[in-house]
């Protein structure tokens, strides 16, 4: 009989083992993790300088985005100028002045918040501010956790500064 009772007692501690090594696998793998890169920022002589940037999603589950944030690198809070629109220009010919078409480029696509990003997705905002910077800190907010146990994450992101 002391057989059966040792034998019963290592059949539950190696179950117990698989149990806690599941739970461990299941939120490793469920775990969110974003990522922001190709910061570039354009301008020229006519509008406010424009801001692209791409934000991955490069976990198995769904991350909802709330909002974003823009800081410098002391800390001082950078707002967008979320009304902006590109200047229209005219071109002169001799006889008539005709309005020049806006690239698609110059309309800013801000983030529309909550933003659902699907698994292995991603999303590519724009804005535009009052002048170019050359690094900005980007806090993402989430309603998920994404960071260890905050649910949001900050970037600093190094933008390359392309004159038009």
């Amino acid at each position: 009989m002391p057989n059966i009772e040792a034998l019963n007692f290592i059949i539950a501690v190696l179950a117990l083992l698989v149990a806690v090594y599941s739970i461990h696998y299941t939120l490793k793998f469920n775990r969110r993790k974003i990522t922001i890169c190709n910061g570039e920022f354009r301008s020229d002589s006519i509008d406010s300088p424009i801001a692209f940037l791409e934000i991955h999603n490069i976990s198995p589950t769904p991350v909802t985005i709330l909002y974003i944030r823009f800081c410098t690198e002391s800390g001082d809070v950078v707002s967008p100028l979320l009304n902006y629109e590109p200047a229209q220009t005219h071109s002169e010919n001799g006889l008539f002045s005709m309005q020049d078409i806006i690239p698609d480029f110059k309309y800013a696509e801000p983030l529309d918040c909550p933003c659902i990003l699907q698994p292995y997705t991603s999303v590519e905002p724009s804005y535009y501010f009052s002048k170019s910077y050359d690094r900005l800190l980007i806090q993402v907010y989430c309603a998920e956790r994404i960071h260890c146990f905050k649910k949001h994450q900050s970037f600093l992101v190094h933008f390359a500064n392309i004159q038009e």
